[in-house]
């Protein structure tokens, strides 16, 4: 994924005594992970313990660049609960605006444009720290939000504004679909000629042509977490090459049918595949079996 910028930083040779650039490195390896398509151990390398010497905490400028992204994962993967305990987090050190922007997500995991809108615009107004990109992630999640409410002119406001703010950097973060209840940026920028001779927003506009908003692209692969498996309970199953090609296209709705026809096998051949599947990850019906999978980091 190419706006994961900490994803191009070479490894390096780290120093015991380097905290700093220990906790970016940390950082950049949940990065790179998420740009595997893995919410699920992305989440789980930024909850890891940093390994700090004694009594010494975080500064303030790293805690909160973590509790956003703890933030921004969760609601990824939907967990309403780490959400509201990252909001907590937040509002306990003082950090208003950064906390809005959790309110914001979680508002619009519920559904609730409006409260999502206005929170968002929160986040906007009093964020504490220019990094990581609230205030940016914040007025295009508005954005998306009051385009599909019927305020295009506004939209495209805050949509511009960002645009503004982004460009010294080139860092299309914000630009990215963090809500599931707004208007895609893609489909915004195709619709607002106004932002077009802008040439940062055309630059932004062709790269994310083509794809989908964070939220619709790590959908499929993330268990909700209401799936979640014991790590506990065993190793990982065995699945042969063909198993893990029919799991896939049972992950994107193959009929038995249409199966067959991808993979140039019987149906009976797919039934014979999809009985296995099922018995190793212990499942009895599609959507059981999707959700272990998931859960496995198997799709």
């Amino acid at each position: 994924l190419p706006w994961l910028e900490l994803a191009s930083i070479p490894d390096a040779k780290l120093h015991p005594a380097d905290l700093c650039t220990r906790f970016w490195m940390r950082l950049r390896e949940a990065h790179v992970t998420l740009s595997g398509h893995s919410v699920v151990r992305a989440r789980q390398i930024l909850g890891e313990p940093l390994d700090l010497p004694g009594a010494f905490r975080l500064p303030d400028h790293l805690q909160v660049t973590l509790l956003l992204n703890q933030a921004e994962l969760a609601a990824l993967a939907t967990d309403r609960r780490s959400l509201k305990s990252v909001e907590a987090e937040l509002t306990e050190r003082g950090m208003n605006g950064e906390a809005a922007l959790a309110r914001a997500l979680l508002a619009d995991l519920d559904g609730n444009r409006r409260l999502a809108a206005d929170h968002f615009d929160t986040a906007a107004q009093q964020a504490r720290w220019s990094q990581p990109m609230t205030r940016g992630v914040a007025l295009v999640g508005r954005a998306e939000l009051l385009h599909e409410l019927g305020d295009v002119d506004a939209a495209a406001e805050h949509l511009q504004q960002v645009a503004i703010e982004t460009e010294v950097r080139q860092n299309a973060l914000p630009f990215l679909g963090w809500t599931r209840q707004g208007t895609p940026v893609q489909t915004m920028l195709g619709r607002l000629p106004a932002l077009r001779p802008h040439r940062w927003v055309s630059r932004i506009s062709a790269g994310i042509a083509d794809m989908s908003s964070l939220t619709t692209y790590f959908d499929q692969g993330t268990p909700r977490p209401t799936e979640a498996v014991d790590e506990a309970a065993g190793p990982l199953p065995g699945l042969s090459a063909r198993e893990r090609d029919v799991l896939r296209e049972l992950a994107r709705g193959s009929t038995y049918a249409d199966i067959s026809a991808a993979l140039y096998v019987s149906e009976n051949t797919v039934k014979t595949h999809v009985s296995s599947l099922y018995a190793k990850l212990g499942a009895s019906r599609r959507s059981q079996a999707l959700a272990v999978a998931r859960s496995l980091n198997l799709i």
